[in-house]
């Protein structure tokens, strides 16, 4: 069973084939965004080799894109999204399409079909999206389908409009949903209605039946495991860890310069090497962790700030330590997992609260700002929906 995906972001293709070599059970999601048609291809054979559950997202998030790796796909040509048409007719061709690509040229595991990213609810995307998953169940696929599910803060944070979503979708012919929430801000949250609304609804899914895979996942999606989601995925840079529907459209400048950043995983936060350098030199070493193999000669050197830790073993420490977490936090029963997940938040506070007793700066992605908010989603939804969570223990994962 595959409870964490790679969200491919760019510059990833080395890293996939060695993660999924090390972690076999771990999958791929492709990305057209990041690689040219010739590459996602290639790339798809080699996880394929090896044993790799191999996935690949459509990226129909902004339909009249420019970009050109998005454009270069073969289920693009012809298709007219500015013809009244098109959420019949138009929307069940490009399905096909799509599905198509996935299913001969890529031999994918399980197929996610095209998705609008909107911030907004109307006829117009709802029948879209309806039409995606009766032409997929129309085809007798032999293997799992996922629709997408890609919407803003507008709609989460509107009782009303989100619940008009949830409702179409559970009465969708799929067999998941693959979920993409746009933040209210940059990266992580702090907005308690927007946490509470997001469990809320995915537990609804999954009392449905359908499974969940949340796309562009970080640290704060580690609390999902409560609400009974079956995987996250999540990448490299931090556009593959927070989802912007602007990368699918316009063409950003990479150029910038790039600070490298050490997740910690024992308080959710992320630090610069040379603040670990200052903490090391005031005698607070074996504060910071757990230890795995990428980020072992970085906390067991004198100065963390001379050790050549670069991006590359950052990104593998970052994916490495979130899959061993969510990992951990799906092998609690689910009947448990409410106070587990609000017992890890808490923890996190204290740590934090004793570093900057003693001196330390938390930065600015730290996970303290957003400790209160989490928590208060976390408890109102555990005293909400107990009785329903305790429901998923008879869902087949």
């Amino acid at each position: 069973m595959t409870r964490f995906y790679l969200q491919q972001g760019h510059g990833m293709l080395a890293l996939n084939i060695e993660f999924v070599e090390r972690n076999p059970n771990t999958g791929v999601i492709l990305s057209p965004r990041n690689c040219t048609r010739e590459q996602i291809e290639r790339h798809a054979v080699e996880l394929h080799e090896r044993n790799a559950v191999v996935l690949f997202d459509p990226q129909f998030y902004q339909p009249r894109t420019e970009r050109e790796n998005i454009l270069n796909y073969p289920y693009w040509e012809g298709i007219n999204f500015d013809t009244v048409e098109f959420a019949s007719a138009g929307a069940s061709e490009l399905c096909r399409g799509v599905i198509r690509y996935q299913v001969e040229q890529l031999n994918v595991t399980e197929i996610i079909l095209p998705g609008r990213y909107t911030n907004a609810v109307s006829e117009d995307w709802l029948n879209t999206h309806y039409v995606f998953a009766e032409t997929a169940n129309s085809l007798n696929l032999d293997r799992p389908v996922y629709s997408t599910v890609s919407i803003g803060p507008d709609i989460i944070g509107n009782r009303e409009m989100f619940d008009r979503v949830l409702n179409e979708v559970v009465t969708y012919p799929v067999d998941g949903v693959y979920f993409i929430a746009k933040s209210p801000r940059d990266f992580l949250v702090n907005d308690e209605v927007f946490l509470y609304n997001i469990l809320d609804g995915l537990l609804s899914l999954r009392l449905s039946g359908k499974k969940v895979l949340v796309g562009y996942s970080n640290q704060q999606c580690l609390i999902y495991a409560c609400a009974g989601v079956n995987a996250i995925a999540s990448g490299n840079f931090r556009n593959v860890r927070s989802f912007d529907p602007t990368t699918f459209d316009v063409q950003e400048n990479n150029d910038r310069q790039r600070a490298i950043w050490y997740y910690d995983a024992n308080t959710l936060s992320e630090f610069r090497l040379q603040a670990l350098g200052l903490a090391y030199q005031r005698g607070l070493a074996g504060r910071f962790g757990p230890l795995c193999d990428y980020c072992r000669p970085l906390l067991e050197s004198t100065n963390p700030a001379n050790v050549p830790w670069g991006e590359p073993q950052a990104f593998r420490h970052y994916l490495t330590e979130i899959k061993r977490q969510w990992e951990l936090l799906c092998d609690i029963p689910i009947s448990g997992r409410i106070d587990h997940v609000i017992n890890l938040v808490e923890n996190v506070e204290q740590q934090l609260v004793d570093l900057e007793e003693r001196g330390f700066r938390l930065g600015d992605r730290s996970f303290k700002p957003v400790i209160e908010p989490t928590l208060n989603a976390l408890h109102s939804f555990k005293a909400d929906r107990q009785e329903d969570i305790e429901q998923l223990a008879y869902l087949p994962e």
